[in-house]
């Protein structure tokens, strides 16, 4: 008897994963593999209902004629999974070999009828015990006759199994033709699936659109890279989606494995373009630093290094086989592996070191954001450990004879869809984090929770505080002591921000934030600085002649501002921090007194902080009721309610003294 079950689970691992048509080759020759997995080949088979198409589902298998002198009859049988055991039957119950293939001796024992010679021996009443029909039979090879077929009624794992009867050589073509087109049952799931996670980025990227275009005037550089990277994901997905939509109806052919080139490019560059993204976000680009200088050079570097390594292994493992890979494979995977654990370790050591520094810098809204993110990156790193956690014990049983049978409609998503899920959940969970609010430059470019308590003596303070674009230029250029004066320079600053709509000096670096500071203020000299020289950092710096330097443009920068503004403005961005008024000086100049008046506070509304994540109420002040206040009011000043800015004709106004 011809042993064929042993080599049936290997058989069973042999996925049609890009083309529907494969082949059974069997040779006498010494340099072929002669072990029973060459005989058979199996796939999953959707019914008509469940998917639906146009045809029905069918294996067809085709037979092509050999010239021989003698029968060359090769046995066939095709059968559903579930009824396997039905196949060959024991001599006895204790024998553990089964008699597979009819032949005169079996004939002779009355296992099998002489016109079943040269086919499979099913176990009695097979025919009513199976869930599927198990078609058995022979094939003469001088004459094999029209393809069989072999309809599919019900969704389930079949396999085609051949086995030689007479014939030494034989080859078989094994065509599995699923009604909704030439997708293999394993892969189909995969085009609802990328279908939809593409209108899950589309949403997405709609939703940021939408917020980006309301605060365009207001968006950071890192939210510049997530807009790319969300429209870049929509495009992506799209490519997937049509790589299999094009393969379900057309098949592998030129065009597929042109697409399919197409989309292992798009995924190395999305791998590459996500690990810089994350890179840089927990580097605080954008909301903790305005830039990463000279970093961010080498951050382009890696990914660019990454996609590369990436792209050479997704071509090799196109085209070389694991088989013929050998140490070669090594030269590929290293790199690869390489950027990785780069990419890795430099992103987990960014995020702790920016924790650390809001958390000393008391920056507890930021500190906030980059703990969601935190959180993000552990439950990202929970999920997919446990996740292949709890794979392993599936994997564990992968030589059972049913594993793959009763796996095979999900194995895809084992493989390639859940990891696509955990990614796009962190992809919109950082994009709802870091979108697009209407005081994005603000919240980033302020330095919240800094205020510390001063007495005499003055305590020690760290040099290199505020964010450089509010920073007075004593701590610039190096000063060890400071007070409450360098928070006036930081008002300054606030206030030009809020007369140009724009960060008011906007340096790169430290010298070039000393350069704009000059360029507004005037270079200093002895009169408008006596105390200059004495910094560490100012010793060194050349400055021109007395005969060059120009004092303050505040006056020609801010030509609608009225003059009291201007002298304020001038103040407060006075270079000696000694010349700067203190906050109650401040709210008694008289800016604050000149048309128009300022609001009284109470009636001011109030918004939740967008950027802070804050979900409580807008308050609206509301209109006092008849007659409640008004003994607090005493004498209310209409004096200036006629008034214009030196343009209309001044009245005398009038006073109430309210009783």
């Amino acid at each position: 008897m011809k042993s064929w079950m042993s080599g049936l689970v290997m058989g069973l691992c042999l996925w049609t994963a890009h083309a529907m048509e494969v082949k059974i080759i069997l040779t006498s020759s010494p340099s072929q593999d002669q072990t029973d997995e060459n005989r058979q080949r199996c796939a999953g088979m959707y019914s008509r209902k469940a998917w639906g198409g146009p045809v029905d589902p069918y294996i067809n298998i085709l037979f092509p004629a050999v010239q021989t002198d003698k029968d060359a009859v090769v046995s066939v049988v095709v059968f559903e999974w579930k009824d396997e055991d039905l196949i060959g039957i024991r001599e006895n119950p204790e024998s553990l070999k089964k008699i597979g293939i009819c032949e005169d001796k079996w004939v002779k024992k009355g296992y099998c009828n002489e016109t079943d010679i040269g086919e499979f021996i099913l176990a009695e009443g097979a025919t009513e015990k199976s869930k599927n029909l198990i078609q058995t039979y022979a094939v003469n090879l001088k004459d094999p006759g029209k393809p069989t077929k072999y309809m599919i009624s019900q969704t389930g794992y079949y396999c085609v199994l051949t086995d030689r009867f007479t014939a030494q050589n034989y080859e078989a073509v094994v065509e599995f033709r699923n009604a909704y087109g030439e997708l293999p049952a394993t892969q189909i799931p995969k085009l609802p699936f990328y279908g939809g996670v593409t209108i899950l980025y589309a949403l997405v990227a709609v939703f940021w659109g939408f917020l980006y275009y309301q605060h365009r005037h207001d968006i950071l550089p890192v939210q510049n890279y997530i807009t790319a990277i969300l429209i870049f994901l929509v495009v992506e997905m799209l490519m997937t989606w049509g790589f299999y939509d094009y393969l379900n109806r057309n098949g592998s052919n030129i065009g597929s494995k042109v697409l399919l080139v197409l989309v292992a490019i798009l995924n190395a560059f999305r791998n590459s373009f996500s690990f810089f993204l994350l890179l840089i976000v927990c580097m605080g680009y954008g909301v903790v630093k305005h830039t990463l200088g000279r970093t961010m050079i080498w951050v382009r570097w890696l990914a660019i290094a990454h996609f590369v390594f990436g792209l050479v292994y997704a071509v090799t493992s196109l085209l070389v086989t694991p088989d013929e890979a050998g140490i070669f494979v090594l030269l590929i995977v290293l790199p690869l592996a390489s950027t990785l654990t780069a990419f890795y370790v430099w992103t987990l050591n960014s995020l702790n070191f920016t924790l650390k520094d809001l958390r000393e810098r008391k920056q507890h809204t930021k500190e906030a954001m980059y703990k969601k993110l935190w959180w993000c990156i552990l439950i990202s790193i929970f999920v997919i450990f446990g996740f292949f956690f709890f794979n392993s014990f599936s994997f564990a049983s992968v030589n059972d004879p049913d594993y793959v049978p009763f796996h095979w409609k999900s194995r895809w998503f084992i493989l390639d869809g859940w990891l696509n899920l955990v990614y796009f959940a962190d992809v919109a969970w950082i994009a709802y984090v870091w979108r697009p609010t209407a005081n994005n430059r603000r919240f980033a470019m302020t330095d919240f929770g800094m205020a510390r308590y001063v007495g005499d003596p003055a305590p020690k303070l760290t040099q290199l505080v505020v964010t450089l674009w509010y920073r007075a230029p004593e701590l610039l250029l190096g000063a060890k002591t400071y007070d409450w004066s360098v928070d006036m320079w930081s008002v300054g600053c606030i206030m030009g921000e809020m007369l140009t709509r724009e960060p008011l000096l906007q340096g790169s670096n430290e010298v070039d934030q000393v350069t704009k500071i000059f360029e507004l203020c005037g270079v200093p000299t002895q009169e408008s600085w006596p105390t200059f020289r004495s910094l560490p950092n100012a010793r060194t710096l050349r400055l021109p002649k007395t005969s060059l330097v120009t004092g303050s443009i505040i006056r020609a920068k801010f030509t609608s501002l009225t003059n009291a503004g201007c002298g304020l403005l001038n103040d407060l961005l006075a270079l000696d921090p000694d010349k700067r008024p203190s906050a109650k000086d401040m709210l008694q100049h008289k800016y604050f007194s000149e048309d128009p008046k300022p609001k009284q506070e109470s009636m001011f509304p109030t918004f939740p902080s967008k950027a802070g994540q804050e979900r409580r109420r807008r308050h609206e002040p509301h209109a006092p009721g008849r007659g409640q206040q008004a003994a607090d009011l005493k004498e209310a000043d209409f004096s200036g309610i006629f008034q214009g800015r030196d343009r209309e004709e001044r009245g005398g106004g009038f006073q109430l003294r309210m009783v």
